[in-house]
């Protein structure tokens, strides 16, 4: 595995890391007759006391960062000065027992490996400061507060609210449901939000014909945090009023801009109906098309849940369970065989608090292993590869030819619009001062 890792540093503090060990850069004016620079000395630290004398001198009395992502947020409370140093000092017996080098501040980890031998993708991660050798700090504990709160606290969810991807903040953990229409995305979400999320199903993006039409947020402060869980419902692929393309047009929408403002994704559900008698073309479309837009590296925040389970009769139940393995051996074979495989779970119906239960413990379970966010790889070639839709993994599997010349046509005509557009304005800015200077004269 090949890991690149490129440093966040605060310019302000004197502490800088040489050859795997910390350098206090000490500056102090001259008072020679070549005065008037500064001279810098470069000292190496030893001794635990002294790095804690460093620290506190360094790091001004309150330096704000977030629970789990490199990214400031004032949203936060400060980190003392006790936390930091403790951080600090961690570091510096981890870098005794190992070779490997780990800064004091966030990293983004790019990994070439994607679990599997022979094999290569790219891995965009964004990593927690936190202890490299033992995987505890204040950052990840915060996270783990986090995410052991939304379960322990799962009857009193309150303050829900819709929300706009602008309401979306760095600390807040987020959480993609996906699948084909009609297998309980919004239901999944609404367990989980309760009677104060009852808009899902009446008040947006439903038609009367099919599921969800538009990608919406529901956010759901987590008790005692400053966090929320995000949870995002989407439209369904294999969709009898719209194509595949269609519906991937959405989703990608949703994602790019996500991305671009580096709202990267905790984990994704997606749902399957164990009542489907076999897994049929357009099931198989579905999930081909959303491994592609995933990307390999992404099937170990996936969560494979099945869904209907209410509707499955006691005599049959056993039938179901065989169903549920055998998904498991097959069509689900290469989400689970990886070095970080996907979950399986069940979304369970059968009453209100069965179904609370199940979805809260699937999103628990998903989350609780990493506080790492993972970009997809639809993300990563729409915006860092900077290629059109329908040239995507996703896009090869959702697109026909003729859907593909469409959607070029659709976006040359719209190119064309804007530029006329802007012409127009040109022109009408340039009539506005020829009058000025007519009325001048």
């Amino acid at each position: 595995m090949s890991v690149v890792r490129t440093s966040q540093t605060h310019s302000d503090v004197p502490i800088t890391i040489k050859n795997g060990l910390p350098i206090l850069r000490r500056t102090s004016s001259s008072t020679s007759s070549s005065a008037g620079r500064n001279s810098t000395q470069q000292l190496p630290i030893s001794g635990e006391s002294q790095a804690i004398a460093l620290v506190i001198t360094a790091y001004p009395p309150a330096i704000i960062a977030p629970p789990f992502l490199d990214a400031q947020s004032p949203e936060m409370p400060p980190r003392s000065k006790e936390s930091i140093v403790s951080g600090f000092v961690a570091k510096l017996q981890g870098r005794k027992k190992s070779s490997k080098s780990s800064s004091a501040s966030s990293t983004l980890d790019v990994d070439t490996s994607d679990g599997k031998s022979g094999e290569n993708e790219t891995r965009t991660t964004v990593s927690s400061p936190v202890d490299q050798e033992s995987g505890h700090g204040p950052i990840v504990q915060a996270y783990h507060t986090c995410v052991n709160n939304f379960r322990n606290y799962k009857n009193s969810l309150t303050g829900v609210k819709k929300a706009e991807l602008k309401d979306i903040v760095q600390d807040d953990i987020i959480i993609i449901v996906m699948g084909s229409t009609g297998v309980g995305k919004t239901s999944f979400i609404s367990a989980i939000a309760g009677k104060e999320a009852e808009w899902l199903h009446t008040d947006i993006g439903h038609s009367l014909s099919a599921g969800t039409s538009t990608v919406n947020c529901v956010k759901i402060p987590i008790p005692e945090t400053k966090s929320s869980i995000v949870l995002v419902d989407t439209p369904g692929f294999d969709d009898p009023e719209r194509t595949n393309a269609e519906i991937l047009e959405i989703i990608a929408a949703w994602l790019e801009k996500s991305y671009r403002q580096k709202r990267l994704i905790n984990g994704i559900v997606y749902l399957h109906r164990i009542t489907d008698v076999r897994f049929d073309a357009g099931a198989t479309a579905t999930l081909n098309l959303f491994k592609q837009l995933c990307g390999g590296t992404v099937f170990g925040r996936v969560a494979l849940t099945t869904s209907m389970w209410s509707e499955v009769a006691p005599h049959t139940l056993k039938q179901a369970e065989e169903k549920e393995q055998e998904l498991m051996e097959t069509q689900w074979k290469a989400l689970l065989a990886r070095k970080e495989p996907a979950i399986v779970s069940r979304f369970i119906s059968t009453t209100e608090d069965e179904a609370r239960d199940s979805a809260i413990d699937t999103v628990w379970k998903l989350i609780k292993h990493t506080h790492k966010r993972e970009a997809l790889l639809l993300q990563k070639e729409l915006v860092d590869e900077e290629k059109s839709l329908p040239k995507t993994q996703a896009g090869k599997v959702a697109f026909s030819l003729e859907e593909m010349v469409v959607w070029q046509l659709k976006n040359v005509s719209n190119l064309l619009h804007k530029k006329k557009h802007q012409e127009g304005e040109t022109s009408d800015d340039g009539a506005k001062k020829e009058q000025k200077s007519d009325v001048g004269a």
